[in-house]
C-alpha cells in the first residue's frame, strides 16, 4: 500500500492483476484471442506499466510517453514464459493460455506464429528501454537480453521436444548477459554495431496498427500487416 501511494500507481492496474489471477482459480483455457489477451493484460502488461510508475518516480508525461513500450515487453516476457512452460502447463496442469492451442496440436507452424507475436512485442519494447530513467535502465535491460536469449533457445528447439521439456538459459550465460547488459549500459552502445549481427539491441522497423476507428492496437514488423488482415496507420511523404 505504501509503494502504490507512494507512486501513484491507479487501482485499475491492480484489479487488472486481480483479475487475472483468480482466473487461473477457476480456468484451465483461454478459447479466444480475447480471452488470451485480457488475461496477459493483467497478468503481464499491468505489472509493466506499474513497475514503469516506479522507474518515471512521478514523470507523468515519461510515463505515457512509454506506456505502450512497457506493456509490450511485459507481454514479450509472458508469452516467453508461456512457451517455455508448455511442458507443465499442459501435463500438469491441463492449462493452454494460447487459444489456437486449445483444438489444434502445438506443432512447427503455430510455434512460428507465436514466436512472430513475441518478436513484434520485443520491437515495440526497444525505444521504451533507451528511454528509461537510467537507475532503472540497466535491470530492465538485464530482463530483456536474457528473455530474449530464452526465445532463441526455444526457436532452435523444434516443437516436439519442448512439449517433454523445459528449456533454460544456463547460469554461465547469464552471467555473460549480466556482463553485456552493463557494458551496453555504461558505455551507451544502445546504437552501435556488433560485428556481422547488427546493433546491440535491435530497432526493428515498425508500423502502428490501428481499429476501424483508429484507435491504436498495438504494433508489427513493418511488413507483417502486409501477410495478415491487420490495419497500419502510415503517413507517406514525396
Amino acid at each position: 500500500m505504501i509503494t502504490i501511494k507512494k507512486y501513484n500507481i491507479h487501482d485499475e492496474l491492480i484489479q487488472a492483476v486481480l483479475k487475472s489471477m483468480k482466473t487461473d482459480l477457476f480456468k484451465s483455457n483461454h478459447n479466444s484471442k480475447e480471452e488470451t489477451d485480457e488475461y496477459i493484460y493483467g497478468s503481464a502488461e499491468v505489472v509493466g506499466l506499474m513497475c514503469l510508475k516506479v522507474f518515471v518516480n512521478g514523470n507523468e508525461e515519461l510515463y505515457r510517453e512509454l506506456q505502450i513500450p512497457a506493456k509490450n515487453l511485459g507481454s514479450a516476457f509472458q508469452k516467453v514464459n508461456f512457451l517455455r512452460d508448455i511442458k507443465n502447463d499442459t501435463e500438469s496442469l491441463n492449462r493452454r493460455y494460447f487459444h489456437n492451442l486449445v483444438e489444434t496440436r502445438f506443432d512447427e507452424s503455430e510455434k512460428k506464429d507465436i514466436i512472430d507475436e513475441i518478436e513484434n512485442d520485443f520491437a515495440g519494447s526497444i525505444r521504451g528501454i533507451k528511454t528509461l530513467p537510467e537507475n532503472s535502465r540497466l535491470g530492465v535491460l538485464i530482463a530483456y537480453l536474457y528473455y530474449k536469449k530464452l526465445l532463441n533457445k526455444i526457436k532452435k528447439t523444434p516443437a516436439e521436444k519442448l512439449l517433454t521439456t523445459r528449456v533454460r538459459v544456463s547460469d554461465f550465460q547469464k552471467t555473460l548477459l549480466l556482463l553485456k547488459a552493463y557494458l551496453i549500459d555504461k558505455l551507451k552502445l544502445f546504437n552501435n554495431k556488433e560485428q556481422g549481427s547488427g546493433s546491440y539491441i535491435q530497432d526493428e522497423p515498425f508500423v502502428i496498427l490501428v481499429d476501424e476507428n483508429d484507435n491504436q492496437t498495438g504494433i508489427a514488423r513493418k511488413l507483417e500487416p502486409h501477410r495478415k488482415e491487420f490495419i497500419e496507420k502510415l503517413i507517406s511523404i514525396f
